[in-house]
């Protein structure tokens, strides 16, 4: 099964270290259909966002083929919003 594991964080520093210990944590599984993540914590304002396989990732809306790509086993850091949720949908 593949995932997109989402660590939330307060905020990400001048030299794009995560601010503080992670918030909370979730995976959401990447398939054909765009998958909704949980709501962000209360504190979240960045996210780590590491993938296992080619996928798109949408902040604003459902994630569709055109939303942002991540290449398979990446990691990324994206800022983000309190109470928001995040979209994936499998890529090539």
């Amino acid at each position: 099964m593949t995932k997109l594991y989402i660590t939330e964080f307060g905020g990400i520093g001048p030299a794009g270290i995560p601010i503080g210990p992670p918030v909370a944590s979730q995976a959401v599984t990447i398939g054909a259909t765009a998958n909704l993540s949980a709501a962000f914590n209360d504190l979240t304002g960045a996210v780590r966002l590491h993938t296992d396989v080619v996928c798109s990732v949408s902040l604003v809306g459902v994630a569709t083929a055109n939303s942002a790509r991540m290449q398979g086993n990446t990691t990324e850091f994206w800022p983000a919003q309190a109470g928001k949720k995040l979209s994936v949908i499998s890529n090539t």
